[in-house]
């Protein structure tokens, strides 16, 4: 699947949390470890509100930073808050939030489990589903198959499933 790229504004704090998320789930890059994020919310229907969780008092983004996503993970994020300047800013505000009140099994909760981006309603839609040893998709078996065999799962070994 193709990536757009976006530069979106995030707080500073987001960035370096995005930056020791990657380090410490030894992900390719940050715009990975801003998919993991997006896939998690969408999959698991988790409520994300343009009202910033309380431990994060900076209120306005300072830093730039270039984030890839598919068309799909973009358009689901701008429907999630479509009048909101700063949702992907708000949606790593939520994963934050999470794993701080959750700990290293909310974190692995976004990190470590493999997911599988699907069209659904007629290619509608994009949604992430977790892959499964009975997933179709080559690119969720690949991903498991890596992830049986190391301790980390890279951004080459990620589910590129369009079905």
């Amino acid at each position: 699947m193709s990536r757009t790229s976006r530069e979106e504004p995030l707080r500073t704090t987001a960035a370096e949390w995005l930056d020791t998320m990657r380090d410490r789930y030894k992900l390719a890059d940050v715009g990975k470890a801003f998919r993991c994020c997006l896939n998690w919310a969408a999959q698991t229907d988790q409520p994300i509100s343009s009202q910033r969780p309380t431990q994060n008092t900076d209120d306005s983004p300072s830093t730039l930073l270039l984030l890839s996503a598919t068309k799909g993970q973009w358009k689901w994020l701008d429907g999630t808050l479509p009048h909101e300047k700063y949702a992907t800013s708000i949606l790593i505000d939520t994963c934050m939030d999470f794993t701080a009140k959750g700990g290293v099994r909310a974190e692995e909760s976004i990190f470590k489990i493999i997911r599988c981006k699907n069209n659904v309603n007629g290619g509608k839609d994009v949604t992430a589903t977790v892959a499964t040893v009975d997933t179709p998709c080559l690119g969720a078996q690949l991903a498991i198959s890596v992830a049986q065999t190391s301790s980390s799962v890279s951004d080459d070994s990620k589910c590129g499933c369009d079905t």
